[in-house]
């Protein structure tokens, strides 16, 4: 907008010199190389002020802009965190219906692998969910495997990888006691195909 208005200005401005010098208003008997040289510089430094004011003008509005940006950064990243916290319930329901769903059915292995996911989101959580629920479910579904059971190696290495990141939870040392003693018994009854 300012921009625009600069130009009427200036084409404005070019239009009356051309007619006032067209039409000889005020003679050129004054002119000579000082006046001129004046005249030039006086315009130079009106030119170089305007575009200093501009350019000052614009690194305001710029500051106002990176604010508004940082704002928004910070408002992406909380929905982020709002995001990752409901994608991680989610997943932690889902997962122990499965698992209860498989300890039902009386396929330990692969309950014992749900309820290991859902242990690892429910302690990803602000608050966790369903600690003594899966605590009960994984202490039952270990004491039912046996020796020898069988699992996919694929599947297997999920459960190592789910368990590795458990074990680098902050608040793991809370889960310690009871957990370690059903991943014990989950590792030395199975054998991974």
């Amino acid at each position: 907008m300012f921009s625009k208005l600069c130009g009427y200005a200036g084409c404005t401005l070019s239009i009356v010199l051309i007619v006032l010098w067209s039409c000889n208003t005020g003679g050129f008997s004054v002119v000579n190389l000082d006046s001129f040289v004046g005249v030039i510089v006086a315009l130079l430094s009106i030119l170089i002020t305007i575009v200093l004011g501009w350019q000052i003008y614009n690194a305001i509005e710029m500051k106002q802009k990176i604010q508004e940006l940082e704002a928004l950064k910070d408002e992406f990243a909380e929905q982020k965190k709002s995001i990752e916290e409901l994608s991680n319930k989610t997943r932690h329901g889902v997962l122990l219906t499965w698992g209860d769903d498989s300890a039902n059915a009386r396929h330990f292995t692969t309950a014992f692998r749900f309820y290991v996911s859902s242990l690892k989101c429910s302690m990803l959580l602000k608050e966790p969910l369903n600690i003594d629920v899966i605590h009960d479910n994984l202490t039952i579904v270990s004491n039912n495997l046996k020796k020898g059971n069988v699992m996919n190696k694929d599947l297997y290495d999920i459960v190592i990888n789910e368990d590795t990141e458990i074990r680098s939870l902050p608040n793991y040392i809370y889960i310690k006691s009871w957990y370690e003693p059903a991943f014990e018994k989950f590792i030395s009854n199975i054998i991974k195909k």
